[in-house]
């Protein structure tokens, strides 16, 4: 959290490698790495010590208590590793964690297949998002190739379309801030003009569904930081391998006209929930309160609405009550989102809802839930 505060533009990375010491340890590394404000060597000196920030202007301008170090070093020892930072000023700060573990001699039972007939052309202008994309895939094996710029991405659609070879898909990068529909469409459409193939969509943000006339068999979307699981089952369905975690049925198809909003103050729970949802190939809007919830239920055709019991303004129960009561073209489903597991023994209060989640919400619980609610056919796996 300290590296997103001090960080105004550029990126942060998280990363973690390890190395065989010998048959029963390891040591774990892991790197968070920023292009903020930096320290100067007197603030990194004393750093670590409770209650103590680099300066009173930084208090003023982005609060805190000067604890959060303090607390990450006494953990760290209490592993019997040991922390330690490299900064500069105005280039940035990294910090690195060391700890020793035993290694697990247990068998694993890997269920991710090889893919190593599988090709990729991998364009990501975001060069740490393309390293840790192309690891994944090498690891996969499958055969990558990266561009480096527009020209070069052009150039190999080119190539493949007047010589004949030709990739499996193609996983586009997509890191413009000012995103939009119309931008996401706009690329999608000049791949077109050279190329049919697959293509994965990778998005700085799921906080909006694209419109079905983007999405199709051909082409998806999946929300950075980028799933491990879900890249393995798109890739996996690409060449129809038997995966075991992949989709059985179609959800993008059979979920692309479903309309589902979602309604929680939580950021985290917020996100979370409309990701997953749009992994599935549903169009979701999301509010972060209760009224907002009410106001965009009367004005929007939902055909599902999530809703967090407890949310500032307007609490879960009454807004769906006032939903309820609405005289609606089209009646939504509405569904609690709650982490009380005997919710359903607290009365009639709760009976204006037509189903429950429990949090922490797992993913192939919840598609079978909308899939229950739906009356979908066919059996709905997760892709984790």
């Amino acid at each position: 959290s300290n590296a997103i505060k001090f960080t105004e533009k550029g990126r942060v990375i998280v990363s973690a490698s390890s190395v065989v010491i010998n048959n029963i340890n390891l040591r774990l590394q892991i790197k968070v790495k920023d292009t903020g404000a930096g320290l100067t060597a007197s603030a990194q000196e004393k750093l670590f010590d409770a209650f103590s920030q680099a300066d009173t202007a930084v208090a003023r301008k982005y609060g805190g208590s000067g604890l959060g170090l303090a607390i990450v070093r006494k953990l760290v020892e209490q592993m019997q590793g040991f922390i330690n930072v490299n900064s500069s000023v105005g280039e940035g700060t990294e910090f690195i964690v060391h700890l020793d573990l035993k290694l697990d001699t247990r068998k694993q039972e890997h269920v991710e297949k090889n893919l190593s007939d599988l090709s990729v052309l991998l364009y990501e202008r975001n060069t740490a998002t393309e390293e840790t994309v192309r690891q994944l895939l090498l690891g996969w094996g499958v055969d990558v190739s990266c561009c480096k710029t527009d020209d070069d991405f052009i150039g190999h659609l080119m190539k493949y379309k007047t010589t004949g070879k030709s990739c499996d898909c193609i996983i586009l990068g997509m890191n413009n801030d000012a995103l939009s529909v119309s931008s996401v469409d706009g690329a999608v459409k000049k791949i077109r003009l050279l190329s049919l193939l697959p293509v994965v969509l990778m998005l700085n943000s799921s906080e909006y569904a694209l419109p079905s006339h983007i999405i199709d068999e051909h082409v998806c979307y999946l929300g950075k930081p980028l799933n491990r699981q879900r890249l393995y089952s798109k890739l996996s369905s690409i060449k129809q391998l038997d995966a075991g975690n992949e989709v059985v049925c179609d959800t993008a198809s059979a979920f692309r006209d479903l309309k589902i909003l979602v309604a929680e103050d939580n950021t985290f729970n917020r996100e979370l929930l409309t990701d997953m949802l749009v992994a599935f190939g549903a169009q979701v809007q999301a509010v972060d309160d209760g009224q907002y919830a009410v106001e965009e239920a009367l004005n929007g055709d939902y055909d599902i609405i999530f809703l967090d019991l407890h949310m500032p303004r307007k609490d879960g129960i009454t807004a769906a009550n006032e939903i309820k009561q609405a005289a609606l073209k089209k009646t939504p489903l509405l569904v609690a989102a709650t982490a009380d597991v005997f919710i359903k023994e607290q009365g009639s209060d709760v009976d204006v809802f037509d189903s429950f989640v429990f949090k922490p919400i797992r993913e192939e619980v919840l598609l079978e839930k909308v899939a229950t609610l739906l009356n979908f056919q066919g059996e709905y796996k997760s892709d984790i």
